[in-house]
């Protein structure tokens, strides 16, 4: 309607005129309006430089004759298109006065079935409560409290367990990390053996499955072998030398590294190679009767390798201390070389005791589970009891990468 009435108030010839911003966002009606102006603009510029009946003149003067009459025509035809949603506008709004009576008694409704709900709700339950006092016999129920929903949630409370987490985690990741610090400190690289005990690694063989060594000594093994035969014998020279391998504990491949350099030892440098296994001799009654016989009866049960052709094998682990010097003797004697798997030098066995029958001798340490003060404290032995300490060899060593990953590196 107030549009209208501005196009309306509109009188003719005044046509450019139109300002209301309602109207000129009509692009039609603008763009005729701007047409206009352009026009008439251009007619007092026209008027300045040539005579009032000019040729020039005459022409602009027509121009705008034709834009004006252009643009009544369509402000004529604003007016009839706001007349016509003027009239359907006012139908529609006849319309929604019913229809808001309409709305507010279904609201009512809705409250009015809404509260009988709950009523028969209340009713239903209190009646539930009645037929269970009557079934139990009881007398009267009084209710202290009817049931509410909560306005907010009762649970979590998130800034108290923020605190809480705070308070309680932070405290709990520092003892997590000491005592797995504490728990954990056990040898697994090359750097942890020369760093942490002092000592320099030789070789050193990557963690594999137990299978892997059912049919024959695996090729990383070999190699650890052969750098470590290369080692001693360089070391030892022309004569004869008895090597012992000592480890911290059982499993950790101190007699495996043994047999390895012996077969090595044997099928690349010749001569006559020995392996011998050592162990604790029983005591008392359960005393073996091999323990008093002379060296040249044990050294008689000495048994050929299948694997090296120059190598035998002896077991001496029924053997006591005591008689295992002359033994010895005879060893260096009949052999070239002499290869040693005793006992651990820690736990219940004497294993250090044992150190004095070699002449050198090798520390074999596993990356697979030995604490680091349980080996720092073999090898605090070994270095009391052994001649000479030629080095370390790191058996089952954890690699940085897996080893799939490591294949492909």
């Amino acid at each position: 309607q107030q549009t209208r009435r501005t196009l309306e108030s509109v009188s003719e010839g005044e046509e450019e005129l139109l300002s209301d911003t309602s109207l000129l966002e009509n692009r039609e009606l603008s763009t005729s309006r701007e047409r206009l102006l352009d026009l008439k603009l251009a007619l007092a510029e026209r008027k300045l430089l040539f005579s009032e009946g000019s040729t020039q003149v005459e022409a602009l003067t027509s121009q705008i004759a034709i834009a004006r009459q252009a643009l009544a025509d369509q402000i004529a035809r604003l007016r009839e298109s706001l007349k016509r949603d003027e009239l359907d506008l006012s139908a529609q709004l006849k319309e929604v006065e019913p229809q808001r009576a309409k709305y507010e008694d279904l609201v009512d409704d809705e409250k009015r079935l809404q509260q009988n709900f709950d009523t028969y709700t209340a009713k239903a339950e209190e009646e539930r409560v009645n037929k269970a006092m009557d079934a139990s016999q009881m007398i009267s129920v009084r209710v202290l409290e009817r049931a509410a929903v909560p306005a907010k949630p009762y649970f979590p409370n998130r800034l108290m367990l923020a605190i809480l987490g705070i308070v309680f985690g932070v405290p709990g990741a520092i003892s997590a990390a000491l005592l797995k610090g504490y728990l954990y400190g056990r040898v697994a690289t090359v750097e942890d053996v020369e760093e942490e005990l002092g000592i320099a690694v030789l070789a050193s063989v990557r963690r594999r499955p137990w299978w892997s060594f059912s049919r024959k000594m695996p090729v990383d093994v070999v190699n650890a072998a052969r750098s470590l035969q290369s080692t001693l014998s360089a070391s030892s020279g022309a004569r004869s030398s008895v090597v012992y391998f000592a480890s911290a504990t059982r499993r950790e491949g101190a007699a495996t590294l043994a047999r390895a350099v012996a077969q090595v030892t044997a099928a690349e440098r010749g001569g006559k190679s020995v392996l011998v296994e050592l162990g604790n001799a029983p005591d008392g009654a359960r005393k073996s009767a091999a323990l008093a016989r002379a060296p040249d009866a044990v050294l008689a049960s000495a048994k050929r390798s299948v694997d090296a052709p120059g190598l035998d094998t002896l077991d001496l682990s029924q053997s006591r201390l005591v008689a295992l010097a002359p033994t010895f003797a005879a060893l260096r004697q009949n052999y070239d070389r002499v290869f040693v798997s005793g006992p651990p030098l820690t736990g219940r066995s004497d294993g250090a005791s044992y150190l004095s029958l070699a002449d050198r001798s090798v520390f074999v340490v596993s990356g697979s589970g030995v604490h680091m003060e349980v080996a720092r404290r073999a090898l605090s032995l070994l270095r009391q009891h052994s001649r000479d300490i030629v080095g370390a060899v790191l058996t089952q060593r954890r690699e940085a990468v897996p080893a799939l990953i490591y294949r492909w590196m």
